[in-house]
């Protein structure tokens, strides 16, 4: 420029993003394709496809709720096929330059945590997993690096190997009232 140069001290990154789903029909697997686990309302048969409740950020989101009647903390939730179904996801970046984000939502329910779970095809048969506590008003965007998702090993996951993705909901707070967690834009960040 006429005016000279400058520089920048910040470093500038790269993202390529692969969308997994939106829950609107676009993503890589199918909204209709996720299986439960677990005891939550949407096993009774209460729909998890939603469009309101709480107000979506745009089109459809995937909603997970019940309560621990049994006190087991553990309440199950949906996952998507993996298997045959899924090849992979197609990373191929490292584990450390590789995140999972996703829109998420507790609609005012506290002590909620997500559990995130990986799968690996041709891996590891465990499950390799990471927590997230969802007590923030509103929806939120939350971006995890795989480095977190390690077995009960403590090995790391393989990025390049994983082919599903399980959302669990675990509740902390033992008042024994409904907790949820919604879910939205769930995607694979690279660092190019």
């Amino acid at each position: 420029a006429n005016g000279g140069t400058a520089q920048t001290n910040v470093t500038f990154q790269i993202f390529e993003r692969k969308l997994v789903t939106d829950f609107d029909g676009n993503g890589i697997v199918a909204n209709d394709d996720y299986t439960f686990s677990g005891f939550t309302d949407q096993q009774s048969g209460a729909p998890y496809i939603r469009s309101s409740l709480p107000a979506p950020i745009e089109g459809n989101f995937l909603q997970v709720s019940g309560t621990d009647v049994l006190e087991t903390t553990w309440l199950g939730g949906p996952e998507s096929p993996g298997g045959n179904s899924v090849e992979t996801f197609g990373i191929t970046t490292d584990v450390n330059s590789t995140f999972l984000e996703m829109d998420v939502n507790s609609n005012g329910r506290s002590g909620t945590w997500l559990l995130l779970v990986l799968r690996e095809k041709d891996g590891s048969s465990s499950d390799f997993t990471a927590r997230v506590q969802l007590d923030d008003a509103g929806w939120n965007a939350i971006s995890l690096p795989l480095v977190r998702f390690k077995d009960a090993s403590g090995i790391v996951v393989d990025p390049q190997k994983v082919n599903q993705i399980k959302f669990h909901i675990e509740d902390r707070d033992g008042t024994g009232q409904k907790i949820e967690a919604n879910i939205d834009n769930v995607e694979f960040a690279e660092r190019i």
